[in-house]
């Protein structure tokens, strides 16, 4: 297969003209993938242009999106410039000027993103996946007398859009709109509820989400008394993110692995994306006043934690996220040795006190938002 699909790219290297899209000599030069499944040609005569490409044997050198210069600037910064009718292949104008390129999601569910800067003729300055649905909003779906002048638009770059918490009603609990760009997870963390919960209460039975699909957000419980100051020595090495950090630095400052950082913390998007005040754990991170000292009964966290696996997660970094040991991660959720069974979207016990494993779901309750 993927000797096929090296011979393929080769071909589409040295394609001929497209008729009806370039005059004399010109002919797009493919030049980009978006993963196993598109490819991204440039054009400049008539005028300057990109094209997706389709790569899979089902579509393999099929024309699925034309894009021009002149509609990525007439759609104007923050907003998507066309999309294809199922919404897999989709152009955006970011809110900073970049414009990104977005196709998926593959059987893996991976959405692929390639970020050119300022203008479809600028050098690609970002490339990345995602576990998303289908990035793009069909034209003829997007109302513009609809459209929340405050609403969240950091999806116009092709990342997972921040959620901003929406208006509660008078019993507290709040009926969120969902927007382009937002996934079940960020919700989910944007309310500080588990994802169990949120799926729960809405009767849903996968992370799939419409654009303007209400979801019921409960209120929260009241709040439990504070543990006493001292348990918080004992708990985990929290860092609150300031302006101008990002996940990278933090490991730096922390000397610990980056990917234990986006892991533990059940970040979207590999922690591509922070934002101020955000709460982050730091893995494998102990004070020094309490190292080698026994956690007191009365500090002991009880709580559940469930993590939810993402595409590049493995059994060994999401052990050692935690700090225990993979088998213990393999008997709690009744996994194959060596953990081959993890699949994105799964979701995985690491502590649970009673004593239940992930074959009894209705014996677990929601994650905590931290924990110890």
């Amino acid at each position: 297969m993927k000797s096929g699909i090296a011979t393929l790219f080769c071909c589409l290297l040295l394609l001929p003209a497209v008729p009806g899209l370039a005059r004399g000599n010109a002919q797009p030069s493919c030049f980009q993938r978006l993963g196993a499944i598109g490819l991204i040609c440039r054009l400049y005569d008539p005028e300057l242009a990109i094209e997706v490409r389709g790569v899979a044997p089902a579509e393999a050198g099929t024309l699925l999106l034309r894009v021009t210069q002149t509609q990525v600037a007439a759609a104007g910064q923050g907003n998507q410039v066309l999309a294809t009718p199922d919404g897999r292949v989709a152009v955006r104008s970011g809110a900073d000027g970049n414009v990104s390129v977005s196709m998926g999601p593959t059987a893996e569910g991976k959405v692929h993103h390639v970020i050119f800067e300022q203008h479809l003729g600028g050098a690609v300055i970002a490339t990345y996946d995602s576990i998303a649905s289908a990035p793009g909003v069909p034209v003829q779906e997007v109302a513009p007398e609809t459209v929340d002048e405050g609403a969240d638009r950091s999806a116009a770059t092709g990342r997972p859009a921040v959620v901003a918490r929406q208006t509660a009603q008078e019993d507290g609990s709040v009926i969120h709109v969902v927007r382009p760009g937002q996934t079940l997870l960020t919700i989910a963390l944007a309310y500080d509820i588990g994802l169990r919960a949120l799926m729960e209460d809405n009767d849903l039975t996968d992370s799939l989400l419409l654009v303007g699909q209400e979801l019921l957000i409960p209120a929260a419980p009241e709040e439990q008394p504070e543990q006493p100051d001292h348990c918080a020595f004992y708990g985990p090495v929290v860092y609150v993110v300031r302006p101008g950090d990002s996940l990278y630095g933090i490991a730096r400052t922390f000397d610990v692995k980056r990917e234990l950082l986006y892991i533990r913390n059940q970040l979207p998007d590999r922690g591509r994306l922070l934002w101020v005040e955000q709460e982050l754990i730091i893995p494998g991170v102990t004070r020094p006043e309490t190292r080698g000292r026994e956690v007191p009964a009365a500090c002991v966290e009880d709580s559940p934690i469930l993590h939810v696996v993402q595409a590049d997660h493995t059994l060994d970094a999401i052990a050692q996220a935690y700090g225990i040991e993979p088998e213990v991660i393999v008997e709690r959720n009744d996994l194959a040795a060596g953990g081959s069974q993890l699949r994105a979207g799964q979701t995985l016990v690491i502590r649970d006190p009673s004593g239940v494993n992930a074959a009894d779901p209705e014996n677990l309750d929601a994650p905590a938002a931290s924990d110890g």
